[in-house]
Order: C-alpha cells, then structure tokens, then sequence
C-alpha cells in the first residue's frame, strides 16, 4: 500500500495495515507465493500445487502458528484469512459479471453461489426465523404406568391425529 492510500485510511486502519505488513514480512517466500496464489486458484490443495507444495504442508504452517502463537494462530494463520477473503472477492465480482452476462449460463451460476456460501457463510447462508408465542409446557408421562386400556386410547388418539395430517389419500 502507498503512502498516498495510507492517508485516507483512519488511525486504526493504518495500525491494522502496518500490523499485516509485518506479518507479512515475517512469512517465508514460499508462504507468501501459495497466500499470492490461493485468491485465483480456488482451493488450498490447487495454490498448494501452483508452488510446488503439498496441501499438508499448509495444514503444518497452521498447526506451528497455533503451537507458537496459541490457538487463534499467528501471522501465517491470519495472512491465510486475509487470502480467503481476497479469494471471497475474486468470486463474489466473477459470479456478479456472470449474473450480468445471458451467455454464461445456469451452471457457473449456481456453483458461484454455493461457493460463496461456504466462503461467506454469515453473508450468503440461508435464513430462517422461527418465532414462537405462548407457553411450552413440558408434561411427563409415564405409559408404563397407565392401564393397557387408557395406552390403547392414547395411541388411538395419536394415530387418529397423525392420520389427519397427512395429505389426502396416503392415510
């Protein structure tokens, strides 16, 4: 980043900035070409073989960030999150110009979407709102105890119930 764009940034931006260029820095060149390939190759496992290196050997830098750093890693650990979220971009603008473009079809489409998905999770997962009003009352029966009469008439009731439920004429 130049010193031009550094100043449009406020003051924690500029730390956090700072904060990753060491980080940055302390990466070996190995690590910091499979970060620069991870963004277009699309998996760990693909970047891995752009440079030369076994999908393994990433799962080792994280694993020794972790036993150095503790468990929320160190500058490899959060260098590959900053790559994640490039590569998040890099298929959030390619799937946006394919919605834009009729010749591109269904299938790169959906597979965009589910990527994002697994990408963005908190942004792209499905929602679902469940409201409940009311009380939940909790009633404990013990059918072992009941009468062989009054359990007959409890499955009764409960079949009859279950029966209704189903659509007409698969009961």
């Amino acid at each position: 980043m130049m010193d031009a764009d550094l100043a449009v940034l406020d003051e924690d931006e500029r730390e956090h900035v700072s904060l990753l260029a060491e980080a940055w820095a302390s990466l070996k060149p190995t690590q910091r070409a499979f970060l620069d390939a991870l963004p277009y190759a699309g998996s760990i496992n693909a970047a891995a073989k752009q440079v030369g290196i076994a999908r393994w050997t990433v799962y080792d830098w994280l694993d020794s960030d972790r036993v150095r750093y503790g468990e929320s890693g160190g500058p490899f650990t959060h260098a590959l999150e900053q790559a994640k979220e490039a590569a998040a971009d890099t298929l959030e603008t390619t799937l946006h110009q394919r919605a834009l473009d009729a010749k591109a079809g269904m299938p790169g489409v959906v597979s965009a979407i589910f990527l994002l998905k697994g990408y963005r999770p908190e942004r792209y997962r499905e929602n679902i709102e469940v409201k409940h009003s009311g009380t939940v009352t909790r009633v404990h029966l013990d059918l072992a105890a009941l009468p062989d009469a009054e359990r007959v008439a409890l499955l009764r009731m409960a079949l009859d119930h279950a029966q209704k439920q189903l659509p007409q004429g698969e009961g």
